[in-house]
């Protein structure tokens, strides 16, 4: 179980928050602790449908200028947000292409029922005949194909989010938006956690061929690195007092979570020097 730690904010942030969640980059764990974040504030959590967030089917008009909702969430492309008719402050979360591409392969096998034919082979030809190359950059530039400009595009849209964060460093992603909205700890299960010994080989085997045939993303991920992942980090140093409550939160479905009650720790821990 692991455990993402927030800081008492007397101000928390009360815009609502829009999660881009790329896939395979840590999102169902950021889906899980905005719920709690969500419940505890008393506001809701919207998850809008793929085929909604990929423009595949219209926007449902309940949603628009929803006054409940403190997080939306959901795989979608860049523009989403503008839908609802509300100011929110976005957010999303960026991996290295390589773990990425081979962490989708590894669930895609799970999910099929074909993990017994995991191997290098098949990997090669996932990656010749089924991966989308570029699908971060696709995403958060909001549209289906790569065109010239299209990371400089994906750059620009990342310098109006809140906050951008890295699978890496998920731990510092969440803790500042638990801390800025006001949340508790939480503590979650993961029980969704990839351990396939297969996926350090495969990274470490297709490397290369991977990022070249994703050097958008790339290019994202190290500007990411460069400018935009330390923003957590910063927020984070803006607090000084842990919080003592704790949220537990378990995974019941691929979308769907148990939380556990409020549970106050017995002593508190000494605040943090701001010095």
């Amino acid at each position: 179980m692991e455990r993402f730690v927030a800081y008492v904010n007397e101000r928390p942030e009360e815009t609502p928050l829009f999660f881009y969640h790329l896939p395979k980059t840590g999102g169902t764990t950021v889906d899980g602790v905005l719920t709690a974040l969500a419940a505890v504030r008393r506001r809701s959590f919207q998850l809008l449908p793929r085929k909604i967030g990929m423009r595949e089917a219209a926007f449902p008009d309940h949603l628009r200028k929803s006054e409940s909702a403190l997080v939306f969430a959901g795989h979608c492309l860049f523009g989403m947000h503008t839908e609802l008719g509300v100011r929110v402050n976005l957010c999303t979360v960026l991996r290295h292409p390589v773990e990425r591409v081979v962490s989708e392969y590894l669930w895609t096998c799970r999910f099929y029922g074909r993990a017994a034919k995991v191997s290098e082979t098949d990997f090669s030809d996932y990656l010749d005949n089924i991966a989308v190359p570029n699908l971060m950059t696709r995403l958060l530039i909001g549209s289906h194909e790569i065109a010239w400009g299209a990371t400089a595009r994906a750059m620009e849209h990342l310098a109006s989010f809140y906050l951008v964060g890295s699978t890496a460093r998920l731990d510092a992603f969440l803790g500042a938006l638990l801390s800025s909205y006001g949340g508790p700890n939480v503590r979650m299960t993961r029980a969704k956690e990839e351990r396939n010994p297969a996926k350090a080989a495969l990274a470490a085997r297709f490397a290369e061929t991977i990022a070249a045939r994703n050097r958008h993303d790339v290019a994202l991920y190290a500007h990411g690195e460069r400018h935009l992942f330390g923003r957590a980090d910063e927020m984070l140093a803006a607090f000084t007092t842990p919080n003592p409550d704790d949220v537990v939160v378990r995974t019941v479905g691929a979308k769907s979570f148990e939380l556990g009650r409020l549970k106050p720790r017995t002593a508190a821990a000494p605040a943090r020097s701001s010095g």
